[in-house]
């Protein structure tokens, strides 16, 4: 590249010139100019993070590190999170390329090399280099991630022969104290978080750390120990026997392959000649090992440690504040700490709140720096704090999540009233989706319509919850809630009275299970004392028309995955019409 095409397109004198126009700032500018060293850059929200991403990958292909030797696309290595982030990511970089490319052929070229370049996240990484070394591995080059249903339904499967491992086992009366104690779910999910917590930290096979007092810790320790190990068994047979792998098992792979294979690691060594990595406060240490593994020196990682309440897939926050530690003390960390995004009288708002407000252990806070003037122009907006009394959520039995909710919808109700506001003028934000559906709960209370996106509620959703009852089924007829769920549901739509009438059919035959009742049922031979002989003429065609087509379904069932298999029960059902 000639001095003038450097000077017109990324340099105004000594100022670097940003995508539109302007320079940027001095942190920004710091933080894309050494290319060449580890760097850490700790940024806040509305601070440039992606510009400077961007930035460092355009720069390191057009005018490469301080050896002035430019990089190929495929030289760079860039992890997000998320795969919209990994596509909006090559977005951006293609339209900064596209933006430089009149009188500059390099830019041109870049544009269309863009397609091959290592722009993902961590799992399409780590799926791309197994699949290149699957022989090596000893994986099927064919192998599929698991989508999150599937797994659902494999934890809770897995969990179960967990459980009946050790209720027919040395400790069976003491693993049948714990699930009566605890209930069934409950245990299953403190299980599986610690599983999928100590995977996040390393260890591909967990194990509990062994107590030393207290009042006989070690009995419960192993027993908890023989069933977090019984799960792990459980849940990975149940994964080989579908094909796939979850999210940590590619992880994991991956970095047992560089590891274990020292000349593997040192090829891509030479390939990737700079790794830019996103969001890094969402890591975890497997992923930290993963990529020390791969071991690039030239490695840049920008995060927020603010936004690490996320816990995005077991992120660790304690990886970004150990490495920002050492960095720092290397002179290797950098800041970005002026917000362009938000106008002033917001972060006003922010700095005198979050002033008052304890911060994480080891996270430093300072003030938020405005830097966008054109919004300081027009009319202000309006800022307002609004507190919950604890005595009148506590009188109303109310949660602390509740109280939120119902003073934010009695506000929301007052601006509607008053015609300072339409609901489609409004939106709320929140820090978790869990909280949806309080505030959708509050709001409907109050005769607002609202609509949520997404949320944990989400599962909740009725035609969630019979679809996957439909799945458990299909895949085990012992499943007795699954099959009430199914029976109820629009998919079969029997009456009460009929429920009533298969379960009391169930009770008088002793030993005949749910599933026999449901199967007598839908059959043309009922016998006169029979209490289904009460069934009416409705309430049978029902139940022959959904055996008819389980039977059809469960034909199926080992061929089709989860979502070809979702896509065949509804369009026989109907159930979208219904």
């Amino acid at each position: 590249m000639s001095s003038s095409e450097k000077s017109l397109q990324l340099w105004d004198g000594e100022l670097m010139i940003s995508p539109f126009g302007t320079p940027l700032n001095p942190e920004q500018a710091a933080a894309t100019i050494d290319r060449d060293s580890p760097l850490i850059l700790e940024a806040s929200a509305g601070a440039g993070k992606t510009l400077v991403l961007v930035e460092r990958f355009v720069r390191d292909v057009l005018e490469g590190g301080s050896d002035g030797v430019p990089l190929e696309c495929e030289q760079i290595l860039a992890i997000t999170f998320t795969r919209k982030a990994a596509a909006e990511l090559r977005g951006r970089i293609r339209r900064r390329f596209a933006q430089l490319a009149p009188g500059n052929a390099r830019a041109r070229d870049a544009v269309s090399q863009l397609d091959s370049a290592w722009i993902s996240t961590i799992d399409s990484f780590c799926a791309r280099l197994l699949r290149r070394h699957a022989l090596l591995v000893g994986i099927d080059p064919s192998f599929e991630l698991i989508d999150e249903i599937e797994l659902r339904i494999h934890r809770r499967h897995a969990f179960r022969a967990a459980a009946d491992r050790l209720s027919t086992g040395e400790d069976s009366a003491q693993a049948l104290d714990l699930l009566a104690a605890d209930g069934f779910d409950n245990v299953m999910k403190e299980i599986d978080g610690v599983y999928e917590k100590l995977r996040s930290a390393g260890q591909a096979q967990p194990r509990l750390p062994v107590l030393d007092d207290s009042q006989d810790p070690q009995q419960w320790t192993r027993l908890l120990d023989r069933l977090l190990v019984a799960y792990g068994e459980e849940y990975s047979a149940l994964k080989r026997a579908d094909g796939g792998c979850d999210f940590a098992d590619v992880v994991f792979a991956t970095r047992d392959l560089l590891t274990n294979h020292p000349t593997i690691a040192a090829s891509y060594r030479e390939r990737f000649k700079r790794v830019l990595i996103d969001e890094f406060q969402d890591t975890n240490r497997l992923q930290l090992e993963l990529f020390d593994a791969l071991g690039v020196p030239s490695r840049f990682q920008v995060g927020d440690p603010l936004q690490s309440i996320y816990g995005f897939r077991n992120a660790d926050l304690d990886v970004f504040m150990e490495l920002a530690a050492d960095y720092e003390q290397r002179g290797q960390k950098r800041r970005l700490t002026t917000n362009y995004r938000s106008r002033p009288e917001i972060l006003r708002a922010i700095n005198a709140g979050l002033s008052e407000i304890h911060v994480p252990s080891g996270i430093e806070w300072a003030p938020i720096e405005g830097g966008n003037e054109e919004h300081a122009q027009g009319p202000l907006p309006l800022v307002e704090l609004l507190f919950t009394d604890k005595g009148l959520w506590e009188d109303a039995e109310l949660s602390a999540d509740g109280a939120e909710a119902r003073l934010v919808a009695s506000r929301i109700k007052q601006l509607i009233d008053s015609g300072e506001a339409t609901s489609g003028e409004i939106v709320i934000l929140m820090e978790a989706r869990t909280k949806m559906g309080n505030f959708r709960s509050e709001l409907e209370r109050l005769g607002i319509e609202a609509v949520a996106d997404g949320g944990e509620d989400w599962w909740n959703r009725i035609e969630l919850v019979d679809l996957m009852a439909q799945l458990r089924l299909l895949t085990n007829r012992a499943d007795e809630e699954a099959l009430l769920g199914a029976l109820r549901s629009p998919l079969c739509g029997i009456s009460l009275d009929a429920l009533a009438l298969l379960g009391a059919q169930k009770l008088d035959d002793r030993g005949l299970s749910l599933w026999q009742a449901f199967e007598i049922a839908s059959g043309d031979q009922i016998e006169g004392g029979s209490k289904l002989a009460a069934l009416d003429d409705g309430d049978r065609l029902r139940l022959r028309n959904f055996r008819s087509m389980l039977s059809a379904w469960e034909v199926e069932a080992d061929r089709l995955g989860v979502g070809a298999m979702l896509e065949r029960v509804v369009a026989d059902s109907g159930y979208v019409s219904l």
